[in-house]
């Protein structure tokens, strides 16, 4: 984890949109409804631990998505639930 970390669940969706995602990843995104939500995470989650610093242990953002002991699974999720709402509103919803 450096100074760069997302700090936020903002931050960690504007980290996750700046990926370069392939026209298929962006289908998958829009077109998975709620109720796949895991399933969606599974696909995206090694992106969202990668941008986030998760898996490096970036309490900062673990604790803004529920607590700084939070399994960083968990808050991938929490976060794919946002990435989720954003791709479909525009609106961050925290």
């Amino acid at each position: 984890m450096d100074e760069f970390s997302p700090k936020t669940i903002e931050e960690a969706i504007e980290r996750f949109m700046s990926c370069h995602f392939t026209e298929s990843d962006e289908d998958v995104l829009m077109n998975t409804p709620i109720e796949r939500i895991e399933w969606l995470h599974s696909n995206f989650e090694p992106t969202i631990m990668l941008v986030t610093d998760l898996n490096k242990g970036n309490t900062t953002l673990l604790e803004a998505c529920g607590g700084k002991d939070m399994d960083p699974h968990d808050a991938s999720l929490v976060i794919m639930k946002h990435i989720w709402h954003y791709w479909r509103t525009g609106e961050i919803n925290i």
